[in-house]
């Protein structure tokens, strides 16, 4: 799915199939504009009252210490933007973004709809990226503990949706009683197993402020499983994983490393894993040059890693050497239904 100028009536389409309407306005101007009411909507709690109950932008003013005149334009603003609707000056939110935008909601994605104040600041330095190839190093000390705590439960905003599939899509043997999540700190993906597997222990590794917050995730949200689920502090390239695992997570971690650093940690994962044990990798994968829905979503991620860590989205082909090399066999890979650009690749760790 792609994000750009979307005709409402037969005219626009004609114009738009004739390129006649400047795209490149709606592209940059407009989505500006609106990405920054959704994301102002969320952070001054505009969404979390109006998931109350609906309000004036009077009474949405004085509860939430704004101007009416603020308020006002930003819920006409949000109408526009299909997130609010209006009727009789009274404003609530819209259906297809209620579970989205209210806080309660499982499904929410305010906390990922507030991190994006860190990557706003963060795209100022693209074009110093590209010129000079220096990049921001996102886990080493640029964050500070609120900084962390954005980023890690913005995570958990989007891993909610990718644990659910994958739990379907990707089932535990009998004999696979012991996990490893090598940089899950959000704690999604460990919490969707052991609820599925009642027998299933699981170990999250990552580093320790990321595992600062993924104790307050799991103790609050993941009460049911949290005595299965521990907590290892380490950095990925210089600290071992331990051993004895049944089956290990690495997901959405690659894009940051190169390939030396990833062949490392490859032969670290198949020394921590049992003989016949499962690797699973799950990140966004270059393919093909064709135009698509995964070529998009690939070529987007690939400018934000530049940005963040000057690595980026890998070509499938290369992990898949990289695995055979350190001695896992049977590679297989399947894309990611919710998330366009990202596969998941299992491998088996050979006796």
């Amino acid at each position: 799915m792609r994000v750009g100028m979307i005709p409402e009536n037969p005219l626009e389409w004609l114009a738009a199939r004739a390129n006649a309407l400047p795209f490149p306005v709606a592209d940059t101007f407009v989505a500006i504009i609106q990405a920054r009411a959704i994301m102002a909507a969320t952070r001054l709690g505009v969404f979390a009252a109006l998931a109350k109950a609906p309000a004036s932008s009077a009474e949405l003013a004085a509860k939430l210490s704004c101007t009416e005149k603020g308020i006002n334009i930003l819920l006409n603003t949000l109408v526009g933007c299909g997130y609010a609707v209006e009727t009789g000056g009274r404003y609530d939110l819209a259906p297809r973004a209620r579970k989205w935008v209210t806080p309660d909601d499982p499904r929410s994605m305010n906390h990922f709809i507030d991190f994006q104040y860190d990557h706003w600041e963060w795209w100022t330095r693209l074009e110093d990226a590209i010129r000079t190839g220096a990049s921001l190093d996102l886990h080493a000390g640029m964050l500070d503990p609120a900084g962390w705590r954005r980023y890690i439960y913005g995570l958990h905003d989007l891993s909610k949706m990718a644990a659910k599939e994958l739990v379907l899509r990707f089932r535990l043997k009998p004999n696979q009683t012991r996990l490893l999540d090598i940089g899950g700190g959000h704690g999604a993906y460990v919490a969707a197993y052991c609820r599925r597997y009642p027998n299933l222990q699981t170990v999250i590794f990552d580093l320790p402020p990321s595992l600062d917050v993924a104790r307050e995730i799991v103790g609050t949200l993941y009460r049911d499983v949290a005595n299965r689920i521990a907590f290892r502090p380490g950095d990925l390239v210089k600290d071992d994983f331990g051993s004895g695992y049944d089956v290990i997570f690495l997901f959405n971690v690659l894009h940051h490393f190169d390939e030396a650093a990833i062949r490392q940690t490859f032969q670290k994962v198949a020394h921590a894993l049992n003989p016949g044990g499962t690797f699973v990798i799950l990140d966004q994968f270059k393919r093909d040059k064709a135009a698509g829905p995964e070529s998009y979503a690939a070529v987007l991620t690939q400018l934000l890693f530049l940005v963040t860590s000057n690595a980026g989205s890998l070509d499938l082909g290369e992990v898949r050497g990289w695995l055979e090399d350190s001695g896992f066999s049977g590679v297989r890979s399947k894309k990611l239904r919710v998330g366009p650009g990202t596969s998941f690749v299992r491998a088996i760790k050979r006796s």
